[in-house]
């Protein structure tokens, strides 16, 4: 066996926990409660082990915002990656941020947290351009499928708007509603049902009124929300009708 090896498995394991511990004291005091001595308490790591790892609380806070931004690329990758219509893919894209969403429901609740002036401001020069460049990535996974769209005919957008600008709008429509749906506030007492359905429904609206082809009535994308469910996120949804209430 090669011992570095193990090594450095080891010591990935250990911040892997570290990382854990922040996240569930990060929901439970938030920024302001969280310090070096509660994360090395809850892991039962010495605080000097835990500046093995990281030099302060807003380093720790990089690395839970760095940690996210690659799962989240890891989804959307294979989301963008399927050999589908572009808009196929972004709805692959969308299915994939919803699935990220409720596998690290920590990780999202505090999304403001990780990615705030206060927390860039006090990181290394080497984490703020990390976080910059994770958070680049993820954007141009989607961004470049709404090119391939354009360059394939499948889209024409209309003037004064830019790929880059219908994915902001896309996107804060997702987390927004993704946001108000951890509110719990009972939208199914306003006349909202399920809201990742209805959610669906819009965003096929939104994408028909670009004249997105092919749109809606042309095609079945209950039949890719299918395939998406069956075979290309399967394992994930598994885990989490596994995973203990």
């Amino acid at each position: 066996m090669n011992i570095a090896s193990r090594k450095q498995r080891e010591i990935a394991a250990r911040e892997e926990l570290i990382l854990d511990c922040a996240a569930r004291l990060l929901g439970e005091v938030g920024h302001q409660g969280l310090s070096m001595d509660r994360v090395a308490e809850a892991a039962e790591y010495s605080k000097g082990t835990i500046y093995q790892h990281f030099d302060c609380k807003e380093d720790l806070l990089a690395g839970l915002c760095l940690r996210s931004s690659r799962d989240l690329y890891e989804l959307f990758s294979r989301a963008a990656g399927l050999p589908l219509s572009p808009r196929e893919r972004l709805l692959a894209i969308a299915f994939a941020y919803g699935l990220f969403i409720r596998l690290h429901p920590l990780e999202f609740a505090n999304m403001q947290t990780l990615k705030s002036a206060t927390v860039r401001e006090k990181t290394s020069e080497a984490n703020r351009c990390a976080m910059q460049s994770a958070e680049a990535q993820v954007l141009n996974t989607v961004t470049q499928v709404v090119r391939d769209a354009v360059s394939d005919g499948d889209l024409v957008l209309p003037p004064g708007i830019t790929c880059e600008e219908l994915v902001f709008c896309l996107w804060a429509t997702h987390y927004g509603a993704a946001s108000l749906a951890s509110s719990g506030i009972p939208f199914a007492d306003y006349g909202v049902g399920n809201i990742a359905d209805t959610l669906r429904k819009y965003m096929d609206d939104v994408l028909d009124g670009f004249n997105w082809r092919p749109t809606s009535d042309k095609f079945d994308y209950a039949a890719t929300q299918r395939h998406l469910e069956e075979h290309v996120f399967h394992a994930e949804l598994r885990r989490l009708d596994t995973a203990p209430s």
